[in-house]
This record gives C-alpha cells, structure tokens and sequence, in this order.
C-alpha cells in the first residue's frame, strides 16, 4: 500500500528469547522484539507509552487490539477489536524477567499477531501498551487450551524502556 509517512528501516532488533518453531507458553511469554529504526518515526506518528500489566486488571474489558490480517483486508488496511478483556496470565522468567503469557477471547486472525495489546488511563492522551499478540487458539474454547494468547508484563515494559533508553 502507500506509505504516507515515508519508510524507515530497521536496524536492529532487541528481544529476550528467540522462539524457534512452535510456541510454548514460555516462548508465548517473551513473543515481541522492538526493531530499531534508521530514524525517529515517532517525531512524526507520536509514540504510544507502556505500561506493565497488573493480573488485578484481568476479567477488565479494557483492552483492544490492531493488526493486519490476510483474510480480512489482505494486509493492506489495519482491523480493530475493542472492549476485550485479559482473562487469565502465567509468569515465565528469562535474562532475570518476568514475562507474561496473557489468555484472551479477544477476536484475532492471523495477521493480528505481532500486533499491540494497550488500553487507555484516565485523561492520558495516548494509549498505553501492556503486550503483544502472539497467538489464536486452533481449537477455540474457554479453557487455557483454547484462548488467543499475547506476551507481556514485566519483561516487555523494560524492553521498551531500553530501547528507548538507549535508541
């Protein structure tokens, strides 16, 4: 499609655990990295914030998400889900982290994933990024087994806060 902010390029990419294959939830837990790019994009979007997520918010329908799936607008227009909630998390630990593995309901499709979970606090003027979404159940049913799945927590926050930190 058209880039109506120009194009940058990545540089390099930051992670704490590179998955290889399939997913397990410790893989789940730590699914995003934050790519450096060749020059400040956000000077120009504006930047999201972060925020660590807190299990006292699950059950909370706060939540949306964006991404660019295949099937409903061959990656070329963005899609929205708004108003979903978080309804269990597991910790993981790597590299001295806590991650998250967040179950959700929230409807995604491939092409979600990689995309940002964030909701908006009090009078802020931008949302706030608590994970990333990582992966749709094969097999949907409320149970572990059968939720959409996104990493955060604690090892995203500090992540991003590095990046920009020292980026």
């Amino acid at each position: 499609g058209s880039a109506p902010f120009g194009v940058a390029w990545g540089t390099r990419g930051l992670y704490w655990n590179r998955a290889e294959g399939g997913l397990s939830d410790f893989e789940t837990a730590f699914d995003y990295v934050i790519v450096v790019l060749d020059r400040n994009m956000g000077d120009l979007t504006g930047y999201t914030g972060y925020r660590k997520y807190a299990s006292s918010w699950n059950n909370g329908n706060y939540w949306q998400v964006i991404g660019y799936p295949a099937s409903l607008t061959g990656t070329q227009r963005p899609t929205f889900s708004g108003g979903g909630s978080i309804w269990n998390t597991a910790s993981f630990s790597t590299s001295g982290k806590q991650g998250l593995v967040m179950g959700t309901f929230i409807d995604i499709t491939p092409g979600n994933s990689g995309g940002p979970v964030w909701g908006w606090w009090g009078d802020e003027p931008w949302p706030r990024v608590v994970g990333v979404v990582s992966a749709e159940s094969r097999n949907p049913g409320f149970s572990t087994s059968g939720d959409n799945e996104a990493g955060g927590g604690e090892a995203l926050s500090a992540l991003i806060s590095y990046g920009r930190d020292n980026y």
